[in-house]
Order: C-alpha cells, then structure tokens, then sequence
C-alpha cells in the first residue's frame, strides 16, 4: 500500500510540474461489484499488518516459521469455511477435477512463495519491511492467474 501511494504522489507530483488539471474525476463500478466503497481492502491491510507482528513476535521467540503458517492456515480454513458453504454453495460452479487441480496448484505456490518465503525474510527485516514488500503479492498472483488462464 505504501508504495502504490508514492507512486500515486509521484504522478501527482508530474502532473503538477507538467500543468495537467484534472476536473471531474469520477471512478465507476459495476453496481453489483463488491468491495466498492473500500472498507474491505483496508481492513485486509490491518489484517496483514497485525499479522506480520504476531508472526514476527512468534519467529522471535522461536517458533518456526512452517508451523506459524500451519496454525495460520488451520484457523482461516475453520474460521471461514462456514461462511463460503452457507454463502457461495448455490453461486459457484461444479468442481471438476480441473477447477480442483488449478485452486491447488494455486494454494501451493501462494503457501511456498508467499508465506514461507515473507516469514523466513521476516527473520532477517522487520514487520514494518514486510508489510510494505507484501503488497507485489497481489501482482504475482495475477500473473499466476494470466498464465493459467483463471
């Protein structure tokens, strides 16, 4: 988030020097598009945060970082499982044994390259490092999702 931020400042800040005015900005949605009002994403940013000091707390007095992520794992599955079975049954579609292979390949590479990765670097920097390189996160899963074709 942080360095989306710069970069927005920095456009901002060429635009200035450049003697662009923007007049009536108006950024729309889909009307049945979630998340629009913005309140979901900072509240993930909390999330993230909060947990890179609960984790980087834990690694420091010694807990590895493949089990931190085991118990992280085991509490969002049971925490939120209820919730896609009673709210996502009847909108999503079958799964087949391709839908099933993409989401695990998918899980496998989130879990590798995202977590073990960030927690064993967090060994080495701090939360406040992590929290901000974790943003590119969101890139790499796009890019994951471009080559599979989700």
């Amino acid at each position: 988030m942080a360095t989306s931020l710069w970069i927005m400042d920095r456009a901002f800040e060429l635009m200035q020097r450049s003697g662009i005015i923007i007049q009536g900005l108006t950024i729309l949605a889909p009307v049945d598009s979630p998340n629009t009002d913005g309140i979901d994403p900072v509240a993930v940013q909390f999330g993230s945060a909060g947990m890179f000091i609960f984790g980087m707390d834990s690694i420091k007095k010694g807990m590895s970082h493949y089990v931190f992520i085991v118990y992280r794992n085991a509490i969002a599955s049971v925490s939120l499982a209820p919730f896609a079975f009673v709210l996502e049954r009847k909108v999503r579609p079958k799964m087949t044994f391709w839908v099933f292979s993409e989401i695990m390949a998918l899980a496998f590479f989130e879990i590798m390259l995202d977590q073990c990765f960030a927690l064993l670097g967090m060994k080495f920097t701090s939360a406040s490092f992590l929290s901000a390189v974790m943003n590119s996160a969101h890139s790499v899963t796009f890019v994951m999702a471009v080559i599979l074709r989700i």
